[in-house]
């Protein structure tokens, strides 16, 4: 993996991190990054992931609700589908399963852009349409628009189960 590759949608979830933290000063939720489990050869000096993680971020709300959910930052005006990999579905369909807010947070950096998606909107998309990408304008007829509020730019958890402040 190039270092492009490596960095790519660093900036947006170094955002959700601060939001997070404001999210626990709060107390509106505790949202942690999901650390890669990674590898380090000292001999040739490379690292490499030691296997696949599972989404960026999990935590809980204030009233116990257990969300998860994966960011994607695209500059162009679709998010290609192999973005988003089998194994972040299959963990964000089985975390909804349990109850859970399992969702994708997707950045459109050509405006800053920022919409909530469902997994089950994610699944229905897939099953409804053979495209490898999911265009702009369905994101903004059909997902949620997330909006600054609570003092951050992306509030994102302002639905989720009626979040006390």
């Amino acid at each position: 993996m190039n270092r492009k590759q490596a960095n790519r949608g660093k900036w947006f979830e170094t955002v959700i991190g601060n939001i997070n933290r404001v999210y626990k000063q709060k107390n509106i939720a505790i949202i942690d990054k999901v650390a890669t489990p990674i590898s380090y050869n000292t001999r040739t000096g490379k690292a490499r992931y030691q296997e696949k993680s599972t989404v960026d971020f999990v935590g809980c709300n204030n009233k116990g609700k257990y969300i998860a959910f994966d960011t994607k930052e695209v500059k162009i005006k679709n998010l290609p589908l192999k973005n988003v990999s089998d194994h972040q579905v299959k963990y964000l369909n089985d975390t909804k399963r349990m109850g859970a807010e399992a969702f994708l947070l997707v950045l459109f950096r050509y405006n800053d852009t920022c919409f909530k998606l469902d997994i089950d909107q994610f699944n229905d998309f897939k099953k409804q349409h053979e495209r490898k990408s999911i265009p702009y304008e369905w994101f903004n007829e059909n997902a949620e628009l997330v909006r600054s509020g609570n003092g951050v730019i992306f509030d994102y958890l302002t639905d989720v189960d009626h979040i006390e402040n």
